[in-house]
């Protein structure tokens, strides 16, 4: 696990319990300013993609409508703007992924 995804953990998992969409969205516009966070963002896609995090049935069927957006993260041919619109318009997939990470991180950490 990156010194960068360890930095932005409680950032992540505040922004994953926040039901309503519209904070939700005004606290990532806030963080999509930030490039680790994008960096953040992009290790957890390329884990999820490599499934060093397991993600349960029920989980990947919800994850499988946000499929271009977390594949978007994979490469850096994406521009700045690009990752900042889909991490704004479609950050319902953290919500998904975000508690399944916590529950691995004692795992991960070894």
């Amino acid at each position: 696990m990156s010194t960068t995804l360890l930095k932005y953990m409680n950032a992540l998992k505040f922004i994953s319990s926040i039901k309503n969409e519209k904070v939700r969205k005004a606290v990532l516009k806030e963080f999509s300013k930030k490039d680790d966070f994008y960096a953040a963002l992009q290790e957890i896609a390329e884990n999820t993609v490599k499934k060093v995090i397991p993600i349960k049935p029920r989980d990947k069927k919800k994850l499988h409508p946000f499929k271009s957006d977390i594949t978007c993260f994979l490469k850096n041919y994406k521009s700045k703007a690009t990752k900042r619109k889909k991490v704004i318009q479609s950050g319902g997939w953290l919500n998904i992924l975000i508690p399944t990470l916590f529950s691995l991180l004692p795992q991960l950490m070894k």
